[in-house]
């Protein structure tokens, strides 16, 4: 059997093929295919060719899957992946620390791309081009991802303590069950696996995404703030079951965050990407968009219906027809969006590219 596809890929390879085909060529390996456009967004039109494609094991996507090849990266192999909680860690865990220190690592700073996609100064350009409309939308998009955040922040708090006590905990268990296994008994190793392995479901692992979801979908302010109310009592009692942790520790996590940028204001950018796209923006957006899609329908019909010119009715219906080829899914837009340029997090993956061509290349 051959030597794994994983094993014999490395910057190395990519060296030697640009010495083969006299050329300078950078290799980016992202998560998904999905993910391709927004790293392209960052890689393209660079003084030196970057070729962005997903990792080369066809059978496995992911962040991980990615990471495998951490440790054979140069100038011309680089990875680009979401950051989760990595970015927030700052090192206190071995992935955090691999993905901050690395110049060969790219990540996306805010929880992930699908973050950026729901930036909240942007909802409004994405309605208005999927529902292909020019009408105002009566929605306070900024405002309600701002008061959802100052609602979700204590708990999102309790959460990254907990993550990065679970995280460092893992690691040290990891690190020692090789040693112990060759140290003890299998009795005595048991023994010592039940005291020290760390507890995977550890309060809000499993049950944060659940609790910082909106229940019910929401088509006007008044329903806004009805969920966001009872959102608030559902985090509040929840909180309350969590087991005390000191002030001071809290007050030190809010002031780290605070330094990296993640306020009361902004923290839906940094919750699972999937959560805010699926169980938060788009509770609003479906809804919303549904409703500007079927006022505008509705209006041609009823133009169409009080005119008696045959010429103009058809006029009429030929534009509701085209307006209705024109309007995509709101999912679809808010994915395939491109004003995500404007949230001011992606500027610090410019300045990590514009670091890393600068002084990993010189090109004449």
């Amino acid at each position: 059997m051959g030597t794994p596809l994983i094993e014999r890929i490395s910057g190395q390879t990519f060296n030697i093929l640009n010495q083969l085909h006299n050329r300078n060529n950078i290799i980016a390996y992202v998560e998904n295919d999905d993910d391709i456009p927004f790293w392209n967004y960052f890689f393209s039109n660079q003084k030196v060719p970057i070729t962005i494609t997903t990792a080369g094991n066809n059978d496995k996507r992911g962040k991980q899957s990615v990471l495998d090849y951490s440790n054979r990266l140069s100038k011309e192999f680089i990875l680009c992946v979401d950051s989760d909680f990595d970015y927030l860690h700052q090192g206190k865990t071995e992935q955090s620390k691999l993905i901050i220190d690395n110049q060969f690592i790219f990540h996306t700073y805010v929880h992930s791309i699908e973050n950026y996609k729901c930036y909240s100064s942007i909802l409004n350009k994405v309605i208005i081009d999927a529902c292909y409309t020019t009408d105002n939308i009566n929605f306070n998009f900024i405002g309600f991802l701002e008061k959802y955040s100052k609602i979700i922040y204590d708990i999102f708090i309790y959460f990254i303590y907990f993550e990065q006590k679970y995280n460092i905990e893992l690691e040290l268990y990891t690190k020692e069950k090789d040693q112990k296994q060759i140290e003890l008994s299998e009795i005595q190793f048991n023994e010592w696996e039940i005291t020290y392995k760390p507890i995977h479901n550890f309060p809000l692992k499993q049950g944060l995404n659940k609790i910082i979801k909106i229940a019910d979908l929401i088509t006007n302010e008044a329903k806004a703030e009805e969920e966001l109310i009872k959102l608030k009592l559902i985090i509040d009692n929840k909180i309350g079951e969590l087991p005390t942790i000191d002030t001071e520790i809290l007050s030190k996590i809010k002031d780290d965050l605070m330094n990296l940028g993640v306020s009361s204001e902004n923290t839906y950018l940094f919750i699972q990407g999937h959560t805010l796209l699926n169980n938060v923006v788009l509770r609003f957006l479906n809804p919303i968009s549904r409703k500007i899609i079927s006022d505008k329908t509705s209006g041609f019909y009823e133009q169409a219906k009080n005119e008696a010119n045959v010429k103009k009715k058809e006029n009429i219906n030929n534009n509701r027809l085209h307006f209705e080829k024109l309007i995509i899914p709101i999912k679809t837009g808010l994915l395939n969006n491109k004003y995500f340029s404007e949230c001011p997090f992606l500027e610090k993956i410019v300045e990590d590219r514009n670091n890393f061509i600068n002084n990993n290349w010189i090109i004449d």
